[in-house]
């Protein structure tokens, strides 16, 4: 008799493009132009970043593509995102703005090229800006099979 039950989940990654960023506030203000990045995790011991935004804008644009893998079942999966101003030192850089999204509520029969705009939040809970970006969820690719010859 054959088992009913169900297969597995299939392994997801996140597919992510931080597109750019507007009405920024420029954290900086006393030393000079903001020069923004983006620093994002699913998993906060796998944490990525953007390259810095040299224009010196509020409106930064990156443009950059990333592929996270998701170790928790979707709705148990969050994508953490936080702006920082980048300066060339040791000491700790400022905080712009933040976003948490559920990947839970991300409806994958979307357009993946879609852009989504999200509010960023300061600390107090306060708007900070706007972020631009694509998301989609795929299954993780299978690895090909050993090649014993």
């Amino acid at each position: 008799m054959a088992s009913s039950r169900p297969s597995p989940p299939k392994p997801l990654d996140l597919e992510l493009t931080i597109v750019s960023a507007k009405h920024l506030k420029n954290v900086n203000w006393k030393n000079g132009d903001l020069k923004p990045y983006a620093v994002f995790w699913i998993d906060p011991d796998r944490r990525l970043a953007t390259k810095s935004d040299e224009s010196g804008s509020t409106r930064p644009v990156w443009n950059e593509r990333f592929t996270l893998p998701l170790t928790l079942p979707l709705h148990e999966s969050f994508l953490t995102l936080e702006i920082f101003h980048s300066k060339p030192s040791e000491t700790p850089k400022p905080l712009v703005g933040t976003l948490r999204i559920s990947l839970g509520e991300i409806d994958n029969s979307d357009d993946p090229t879609r852009i989504r705009t999200f509010v960023l939040t300061r600390p107090s809970g306060r708007p900070q800006g706007k972020i631009r970006v694509k998301l989609s969820l795929r299954e993780r690719p299978l690895p090909p099979p050993p090649d014993y010859h």
